[in-house]
């Protein structure tokens, strides 16, 4: 009879992520068939009755994976249990202090499920740990800020805000003065 060993990808799996399980086996088996229970949270993407299976879980919660294997000679099932954990939700909201620049904007973080915090920012390439951040801009253009929430288990969620920030303070100063009759900058006031 063939026999069969599940391999698990990796430690820490997360609703969500697609997970590839394959199997180690001997004696040249010629049919194979997975089973997930329970079933509810789990969709298998491909593979179902070949020697590997990829799926995700939509559930946190301990699934049994098992795994049965046949030839000529017989069939062996083998299983495994396997934690599922649940993913954070990145959650944030951001407010701008004042009009004109420097212009600060506070980021008040909502995220659920989770124990770290990284902040990323567009316009520089350091980031910010805390639970709240603020940060300054000092030029008109497109920006994006970023949540990494993080939980125990090493489960990631992602959130992001893109705006565009404009000088709307209504001064304009010019820096050049065409004394050229044609009624555009020609009398520097």
């Amino acid at each position: 009879a063939p026999t069969a060993t599940i391999v698990v990808p990796t430690a820490t799996i997360c609703t969500g992520q697609t997970i590839v399980f394959t199997s180690t086996t001997t004696n040249a088996p010629t049919a194979f068939s997975w089973t997930i229970n329970p079933t509810t949270g789990v969709n298998f993407i491909s593979g179902t009755t070949q020697s590997l299976v990829s799926v995700s879980f939509s559930l946190a919660g301990i699934y049994t994976v098992s795994l049965t294997v046949s030839n000529l000679s017989g069939t062996v099932t083998t299983s495994t249990n396997v934690l599922v954990n649940a993913n954070p939700t990145s959650v944030f909201s951001a407010s701008f202090t004042s009009v004109g620049f420097p212009n600060q904007i506070d980021l008040t973080n909502f995220s659920t499920n989770a124990t770290s915090y990284i902040w990323g920012y567009s316009d520089t390439p350091t980031t910010n740990t805390t639970t709240n951040a603020s940060h300054s801009y000092t030029a008109s253009g497109a920006y994006t800020v970023t949540l990494v929430a993080t939980n125990v288990s090493g489960c990631v969620d992602i959130s992001s805000y893109s705006f565009y920030l404009s000088d709307s303070s209504g001064i304009t100063c010019p820096n050049i003065f065409t004394p050229n009759a044609d009624g555009i900058n020609d009398i520097f006031k």
